[in-house]
């Protein structure tokens, strides 16, 4: 969910889930796995510019793994 509008700051955030499996030689389980992953962010407008900046943390579970936690930053460019 990401509030529109023509706000300098932008928060946001979402939820996913899915089915994993794992394949190949070494694959680390039979059959398929819930997948959860949540996100929270903000996007900030830099000025009269079509550039903006990006900061999120994403939080991800896959049944019977290890949790995960990534941060992205960035810039964004609207054409």
């Amino acid at each position: 969910m990401q509030p529109g509008g023509n706000s300098p700051v932008t928060p946001y955030v979402g939820v996913s889930a899915g089915a994993n499996w794992s394949g190949g030689d070494n694959k680390q389980w039979e059959g398929g796995k819930i997948g959860l992953e949540t996100l929270g962010g903000i996007q900030v407008k830099f000025g009269a510019s079509s550039v903006s900046g990006k900061a999120e943390e994403r939080f991800g579970y896959v049944q019977g793994q290890e949790h995960t936690l990534t941060t992205r930053v960035g810039a964004l460019d609207s054409f």
